[in-house]
């Protein structure tokens, strides 16, 4: 059976195609708030794997997504997927931290696999991958040097404030007062991992943990989370940013089709 999961973050599109359980195909594009995205992006993955529209189960969606959907779509739960994607890479996984460009969710499950509590981050890119790229301009530093800068940091720094806009203000203060450039990094690292952790703490912490976004192949933020939430394992899945759409696909494949 082949499935399709889709993922409509505010930033970029995923899309993951799954046959008969392992995973056949991926793709990222724009996304356009419209119908034309939630077609184009899962036929070229479609070609890409060799496999043809008629063998479609079923396509299942969840994001910032168009409500008008195409037939044979299937809207699927951001926590339901996170949670199937998890256990899909790690059968053990209890608690489930999310991290997108703007959003955050930590989910807590037992283990069978059935939601025990969730949550969600404010309207706030504090806890988010936007946070550093907000920071990275500040610091004036490129965003994909940024991990390599905070775990270089000799010294531990804490920033004041969690606010996007109040703490660029305290970053361009610290290099004025000379802090370098690594240990300003670190800081924000730090940060970004501490708002991450109190989700987390709000649903109970119970192991295995598994980290699922794109800040899953930033190694300093893997390794301030690992640190802010005292864990033997923080487990990282080998396509943290294609966790969710491979949640969608998965979901999808239990959903009954007309």
């Amino acid at each position: 059976m082949v499935t399709v999961g889709l993922d409509f973050g505010s930033k970029s599109a995923k899309c993951v195609v799954m046959s008969d359980g392992s995973i056949r195909a991926t793709a990222a594009g724009p996304v356009n708030f419209d119908t034309s995205s939630m077609v184009t992006l899962p036929t070229q993955t479609l070609m890409s794997a060799g496999i043809g529209a008629a063998e479609i189960h079923c396509v299942g969606y969840m994001g910032f997504a168009p409500t008008d959907a195409p037939e044979g779509y299937v809207h699927v739960s951001r926590v339901q997927a996170a949670v199937c994607a998890a256990r899909f890479y790690f059968p053990a996984a209890r608690t489930i931290v999310d991290i997108g460009a703007e959003q955050a969710l930590a989910v807590a499950c037992d283990e069978s696999g059935a939601i025990l509590d969730f949550a969600v981050n404010e309207r706030c890119a504090a806890g988010s991958g936007s946070f550093l790229e907000a920071m990275s301009r500040a610091l004036e530093a490129p965003l994909d040097t940024m991990p390599e800068l905070a775990l270089a940091a000799r010294k531990k720094i804490e920033l004041n404030t969690q606010c996007a806009i109040f703490a660029e203000s305290e970053v361009i203060g610290l290099i004025h007062e000379g802090a370098s450039k690594e240990d300003i990094a670190g800081a924000i690292h730090d940060s970004v991992a501490a708002k991450a952790a109190s989700l987390v703490r709000r649903v109970g912490i119970h192991e295995d943990v598994v980290l699922l976004g794109g800040l899953g192949y930033n190694a300093a933020f893997v390794a301030a989370l690992h640190r802010e939430l005292s864990v033997k394992t923080l487990h990282v899945p080998s396509l943290p940013d294609y966790a969710m759409a491979l949640g969608a696909a998965l979901l999808c494949a239990e959903t009954p089709v007309d």
